[in-house]
């Protein structure tokens, strides 16, 4: 018999790896420059709780998008007084290519697209 499965660890574990994965990759990426000068954008962040907040917490300047104005609303309230990172109700098209970013991440939206 199986013991049951405790689905909130399993979450958390999953979280933390693509966390350190994407940290990692992009620190490798560009191992010449520190954290805070690569600008990263975060397409359909949701609260900003998995990926956006803990990457402004490494360091990162970034920029979290999501279409879903209460998901912005929530991410902008826990982000506190962060200052490297924004948060922003929009999509992709909408932003301006004034300064590019040096990283996009697209973590789990294509495969809610059918």
């Amino acid at each position: 018999m199986n013991a049951p499965r405790d689905e909130h660890c399993e979450y958390l574990w999953g979280y933390a790896k693509r966390l350190r994965f994407v940290r990692d990759t992009v620190a490798e990426a560009f191992e010449t420059r520190r954290l805070s000068q690569l600008r990263l954008l975060d397409i359909s962040c949701g609260n900003g709780s998995q990926l956006t907040l803990p990457l402004a917490l490494h360091g990162f300047e970034i920029t979290g998008i999501d279409i879903d104005e209460r998901s912005i609303r929530h991410a902008q309230s826990m982000s506190g007084g962060l200052t490297n990172v924004k948060f922003q109700q929009a999509s992709p098209e909408d932003l301006s290519a004034e300064k590019p970013f040096d990283v996009v991440i697209l973590s789990e939206v294509l495969e809610h697209y059918t």
